[in-house]
């Protein structure tokens, strides 16, 4: 699948198919298969890149009741991260639930009943407060880490910081980027518990923002307060809703800043445990775990739509 996705993505940006012989048609099939097997009252899509309009239509042909429910955690305006077939395929679903809140006007003008934005969210099971090994110590510890992938404005405020003086993990695809000597660049992609026990291992978390994406919040602004890791992330109107300055997180508009801050809470141990405590009692008491923010989103879809998709627990 991981090989469609990325065929499918090239041959967009050259403007060439919405095809992948072989892959994409043998992927409808199975969904269609699936519909007309069983009475299905929502069919769920994740990031639908690959699920082509046509499926979607007959799929509603096969039950007429079926609610084609979109969820995508991507800025899917991005040329980088779009399919002609996912874009082709809008007016066909009934719903889309976005974690870009600048997106929701797309997605309405290309055609989609309704659209919803949802905050960043937490998996309880994966993102939460981790115990390492010496050994995991060894390889996550620092005193400042970024856990994801390679944009320039990123590359140049962690060599800002080891200019300062300071030391930190970078973790994630940055090969042929400039390094500082501070800090260790290992190359590999965690998931799951050990993507959790990279972000444990910091004393403070870096939350930058995916500026090719336009983002104002991302997946780690709520995954790091989850694991109960200080976050020290770029300062945004929706980050400060979700996390409250000073008290449940801490954030900078500048390298400046960033320097200025990370050399603060380094120095304040308590202070940092105080505000990494009062992040996480926030994620939790607030609902911002996947399955508190899509009940509440699956509660709005049943009284917009006039059905009852949700039970009680």
């Amino acid at each position: 699948m991981r090989r469609a996705y990325d065929i499918t993505q090239f041959l967009h940006r050259q403007g060439r198919t919405k095809r992948v012989p072989g892959l994409v048609p043998d992927f409808q099939a199975q969904v269609l298969k699936a519909v007309r097997q069983d009475p299905y009252d929502i069919l769920w899509v994740d990031k639908g890149i690959l699920i082509a309009r046509e499926t979607l239509e007959e799929a509603k042909r096969i039950r007429p009741d079926l609610l084609v429910v979109g969820l995508v955690l991507d800025a899917m305006t991005m040329p980088h991260n779009q399919t002609r077939v996912f874009t082709q395929a809008l007016p066909a679903y009934d719903v889309m639930i976005t974690n870009k809140s600048f997106e929701v006007p797309f997605y309405e003008f290309r055609g989609v009943k309704r659209t919803y934005f949802m905050d960043n969210c937490y998996h309880m099971g994966t993102h939460r407060p981790m115990t390492l090994t010496a050994e995991e110590q060894r390889r996550f510890g620092a005193d400042l880490s970024f856990v994801g992938e390679h944009e320039w404005q990123r590359e140049i405020s962690i060599y800002r910081l080891g200019e300062a003086g300071l030391n930190g993990l970078v973790i994630g695809a940055w090969q042929g980027c400039r390094q500082h000597e501070n800090f260790r660049y290992s190359f590999e992609r965690v998931w799951g518990d050990d993507y959790a026990k990279a972000i444990c291992g910091s004393k403070i978390q870096l939350g930058f923002l995916r500026h090719i994406n336009q983002d104002t919040q991302t997946t780690r602004s709520v995954e790091i307060p989850a694991c109960g890791v200080f976050m020290l992330a770029e300062r945004s109107d929706e980050h400060e809703a979700l996390f409250a300055e000073g008290k449940e997180a801490a954030y900078f508009d500048s390298d400046e800043e960033l320097v200025d801050k990370a050399r603060y809470y380094l120095a304040h141990e308590d202070e940092r445990a105080a505000i990494a405590r009062a992040g996480h009692e926030r994620c939790v008491r607030d609902g911002y775990s996947y399955r508190a923010r899509l009940t509440r989103i699956m509660a709005q879809i049943d009284a917009d739509f006039g059905r009852s998709f949700t039970s009680s627990p």
